[in-house]
Order: structure tokens, then C-alpha cells, then sequence
């Protein structure tokens, strides 16, 4: 499975709760001058399926000094930061009850998208929407032969479009978290942050066929568009702000921040 997405080798993995899946597993041998590891050796694991739920939505509030939100110079910002570490169909939900906890008293919103392989497609799409004025564009999905074209456009019901927006986004950033940051990047909406000069870049949406012989293979069922038209598949999203230095994966998201509000 190296190379495939998140996605495909969930969907390999995933079966009824009680149930057994065999994994075979190369841990990565020791890595040369120049970054590159050698196949380490393998091992056989037997796992056994049960319901999980999966990488909760965190919130918080921090205290950030700041010279430009809030129309407080010099002044304390707080801002409400939502961490989301992958898209399930509980995800929105899970944010909607984040943004009921950390909106009040907030001068600023952080999505912290690091590391979010994407998972659940229609997930991102519907967190995009949860921060877009009625009739804006999401995405637009375009099937492979390019004969049919569906367009994702925000409804506006409740959705939080005043706050200044900020999104957290590295090179780990990918698929559904994609949709949701370029969405909100094209729109005007979010200014993203990164550490790295650009997310993963997949624009693709994949189903996963069955062989025969228990394999499967992914199969490209359509592609994405943002919402100006681009195609980020390959390509990755450019963040507005690369902040280099304080940003790793790892920082806290109070580090991603500094000097940027």
C-alpha cells in the first residue's frame, strides 16, 4: 500500500466489529545522509475490528499578543483554535459543537488542519460551508470524462462569517482537508498558515474496486475544482503566510500564530 492514500487503506482494513484483519507491516530501516530510509524488517500482526470513533475535534481558547486583529494594537487576542485531525461523518458535527464552545469572547478563529489526511470527502465540503455566506462557491466535481459537472455551493444557515479566519495547513495536508482550505482560501474567507510551502495535493475522488483475487484497486471516479477553478491535484495549495520557523508539525498552534494576527 506505500503511495496510496489514507482512505483506500482504511477501506482495505475496515469490517464488522469482532472480526479479524491480517496486516503485514515493513517498518522503516535507517535513514543515509541523504534522508533516505532502507526497508526495514516486517511483521505479521493479527488485529482484531471493533467500533472506534475516531480523532475527536479538539477546542480551545488562547491569549495571543497581536498589533492587527481586533482593532487591538499591541494588545491581547483571543482565539478560539479548533483542531481537526481528520474528516468522518461525525466530523461537522463535532465542529459545530467546537465553535459553540470557543466563539464566545473570541476575536479570531484557528482551524488547525496539520497533519489531516482528509478521510471523509462530503465532510469537507460541509465544514467549508459552516464558515461561507449563502450562494458561495465550494467546490465544483467534475466527473473523469468531463462530461458532467456538479457544484457544491454554501447555504448560509448559520454559518460564521465575521471572525477572522485562520487555517493551519502542512505538506500532510490532504484531500477533504484540502477542499475545506482551498474553499476558504479562494473565497476570501481564511488566511492559511503553513510551515511548509504547500499541502499534499490530491483532487481526486477514488473508489475502490474489488478484484477477483481480494485486491482491490482505487479508481478514479472524478476530479475537483476550487472554487476560482483551480486544480490542486499534484500541485498543493500555497499558504498566505509561511511561517517557517515556528510552524513545524509538531509546534503548538499558539507558534503558527505568533506574529501573524
Amino acid at each position: 500500500m506505500a503511495g496510496q492514500p489514507a482512505e483506500l487503506v482504511a477501506r482495505f482494513m475496515r469490517g464488522d466489529a469482532g472480526t479479524d484483519v491480517n496486516v503485514l507491516v515493513r517498518h522503516l530501516g535507517k535513514v543515509d545522509a541523504n534522508g533516505k530510509a532502507s526497508k526495514g524488517a516486517t511483521a505479521r500482526m493479527t488485529l482484531k475490528r471493533a467500533a472506534v470513533k475516531v480523532s475527536p475535534v479538539e477546542a480551545r481558547q488562547i491569549t495571543l499578543k497581536s498589533s492587527k486583529s481586533g482593532g487591538k494594537d499591541g494588545g491581547d487576542v483571543k482565539v478560539g483554535v479548533i483542531t481537526v485531525p481528520s474528516f468522518s461523518q461525525e466530523t461537522v458535527g463535532q465542529l459545530v459543537e467546537a465553535l459553540r464552545t470557543v466563539k464566545p469572547g473570541s476575536d479570531a478563529l484557528a482551524i488547525d488542519l496539520r497533519g489531516n489526511a482528509g478521510g471523509y470527502m462530503p465532510a469537507g465540503v460541509d465544514a467549508a460551508k459552516l464558515f461561507l455566506p449563502s450562494g458561495s462557491k465550494v467546490i465544483s466535481e467534475i466527473s473523469r470524462d468531463e462530461s458532467a459537472a456538479q457544484v457544491f455551493l454554501a447555504e448560509g444557515v448559520g454559518a460564521e462569517t465575521q471572525l477572522p479566519l485562520y487555517l493551519l495547513v502542512d505538506s500532510r495536508t490532504a484531500s477533504a482537508s484540502e477542499i475545506m482550505a482551498v474553499a476558504l482560501q479562494d473565497n476570501h474567507r481564511a488566511t492559511l498558515v503553513g510551515g511548509s510551502a504547500k499541502t499534499f495535493g490530491k483532487g481526486r475522488i477514488q473508489n475502490v474496486q474489488q478484484l477477483s483475487d481480494g485486491s482491490g484497486i482505487a479508481v478514479t471516479k472524478a476530479k475537483y475544482l476550487s472554487p476560482t477553478g483551480r486544480d490542486i491535484h499534484g500541485v498543493g495549495i500555497t499558504p498566505d503566510t509561511v511561517n517557517v520557523a515556528g510552524c513545524a508539525p509538531a509546534s503548538p498552534a499558539d507558534a503558527c500564530l505568533d506574529g501573524v494576527l
